[in-house]
């Protein structure tokens, strides 16, 4: 009865905070697995009596045009997509310029579940607004499962709003410090709204100690809508809680005129010579190399042993010859050390970005890969290519097919432990699962295989045949990309 009271609390409060209307109709992409689909775009909607539409992820998936030709259509006002769909429907809606949209029902698309772009949030925006999409339409919430969904969301009705901060003002116990949007140290953050009316908001130190306004530290609860712990876990309760009883969200950011602010996560913070770094702004910055995609370079900071600052890997979704990646490692450290101060330790080319399903990214898996030492062979190879005077690296040795398709299943839903007759479906794989899986085997096989193949032969080895078929040749193709991409050495995780 507890949850039931807490979600309760926490749908009311979204609901009068978004200010749903009687004449309101819902669209909604996002599975009923997540927090997001089920309680924001479900058990809200019947609760406000608005009339809802839920799309099959899947189809979303493999079809992301329908998602507003149907809100179009059914002249719905609420909408919700993380940057993970906002970036999957725009690369669709590029292909073509026959849209007939009308999207001046829309009153919002409520973006959360994941770290918020501010210019991704900006290009869609200004790409649909010739369809009708108001300015106001993006409207950017912060909420997690431990408050049963809903934390701070905005006023509805104008423009998302975010703030300009000096990206040296963002270490731990630090004042922020606001520049204008044309400082070299300038990086933008979403404001995500104050707290809903049941939900109480600090931001302290890990220990309790409470910051105050426009300080950095980790955001912290308490309220009727928060978990009181988790189930028959008396130890794991105790670690989610501060000595006078605020949640630990592990999340980071600041108060700004009383609203939310997140700016990271506490446990993905870079340190390097004594300061803290935040992935998503070091990846900002690699990203004006543009020949590197947003959703494709991760950054994270590994700490080796005993120690005292952290390795700075720059992750690159890659898929050509190592000896075409090594501009891109000239470039991209030269762009961060300029901007930021700081040194990278490696750019690596990789198979893919492990995420979860809402698209957060997993950068302790790389940080594990890493650590294990399946990087070295590459580093080794990259090393010999951007020093003065090298011989090119030897050819690798082809992988296996089935056994890369393996490996890309294991990274992305390893607790599912796929074999290769399993069913995706009779386990369980959900459709978001299959589309973050479509896209690491189409960095190594561009233009190959449509997502749609993937439901119509749905184990991996049915798949791996099918592709092995429309490559025309045996279990391999093209082996120098395949491992250059990999940014493993020719025995690596998918190697034989």
């Amino acid at each position: 009865m507890g949850f039931a009271r807490a979600m309760f609390k926490s749908v009311v409060d979204l609901g009068h905070r978004a200010q749903y209307r009687s004449g309101d109709v819902s669209l909604s992409w996002m599975p009923l697995t997540h927090d997001l689909g089920l309680i924001g775009f479900h058990i809200n909607m019947i609760v406000f009596g608005i009339n809802q539409h839920i799309m099959a992820t899947e189809l979303f998936s493999r079809r992301p045009l329908l998602w507003l030709q149907k809100a179009s259509e059914k002249r719905a006002s609420l909408l919700s997509s993380p940057n993970f769909g906002l970036r999957h429907y725009m690369k669709m809606y590029r292909t073509r310029d026959d849209h007939d949209l009308d999207l001046s029902c829309i009153r919002m698309v409520m973006n959360a579940a994941e770290p918020i772009s501010v210019g991704l949030s900006h290009e869609f925006l200004d790409t649909l607004s010739k369809h009708g999409l108001p300015r106001s339409a993006i409207y950017t919430c912060y909420g997690l499962a431990e408050a049963s969904l809903a934390v701070s969301l905005p006023k509805p009705g104008r423009e998302f709003e975010y703030v300009v901060t000096d990206r040296n003002s963002l270490n731990l116990e630090q004042s922020v410090r606001y520049v204008s949007a044309s400082h070299p140290d300038a990086v933008r953050f979403a404001i995500e709204g104050p707290p809903v009316e049941h939900c109480r908001v600090r931001i302290a130190t890990t220990d309790g100690r409470d910051l105050g306004q426009d300080v950095i530290g980790e955001v912290q609860l308490q309220g009727a809508n928060v978990t009181a712990g988790y189930y028959n876990d008396r130890e794991a309760t105790q670690e989610l809680f501060t000595t006078d009883g605020w949640l630990h969200t592990g999340d980071l950011g600041f108060l700004h005129q009383g609203q939310v602010v997140i700016t990271g996560r506490l446990k993905d913070i870079i340190f390097v010579n004594g300061q803290n770094f935040y992935p998503h702004d070091l990846e900002a910055v690699a990203l004006l190399d543009e020949r590197l995609e947003i959703g494709k370079v991760a950054v994270l900071g590994v700490r080796k042993n005993d120690a005292d600052h952290d390795d700075v890997l720059v992750c690159v979704l890659f898929r050509g010859e190592l000896s075409d990646f090594a501009p891109i490692v000239k470039h991209v450290r030269q762009l961060i050390t300029k901007q930021t101060g700081v040194e990278v330790t490696h750019v690596l080319p990789v198979r893919r970005i492990p995420k979860t399903t809402s698209g957060k990214v997993q950068r302790r898996l790389l940080a594990d890969d890493y650590l294990r030492g399946e990087f070295d062979q590459v580093i080794a190879d990259i090393g010999r290519l951007v020093a003065p005077a090298v011989e090119p690296p030897a050819e690798a040795v082809a992988h296996d097919l089935a056994a890369l398709l393996k490996s890309i299943f294991d990274r992305i839903v390893a607790e599912k432990n796929v074999g290769a007759q399993d069913d995706f479906f009779e386990i369980g794989m959900s459709s978001l699962e299959l589309a973050q899986i479509h896209e690491q085997i189409d960095a190594n096989y561009p233009g190959m295989l449509d997502i749609t193949d993937l439901f119509d032969h749905s184990t991996i080895d049915a798949l791996a045949e099918f592709l092995r078929d429309k490559l025309g040749q045996s279990a391999s193709a093209d082996p120098g990309s395949l491992a250059a991409s990999g940014g493993r050495s020719d025995r690596g995780a998918a190697g034989r």
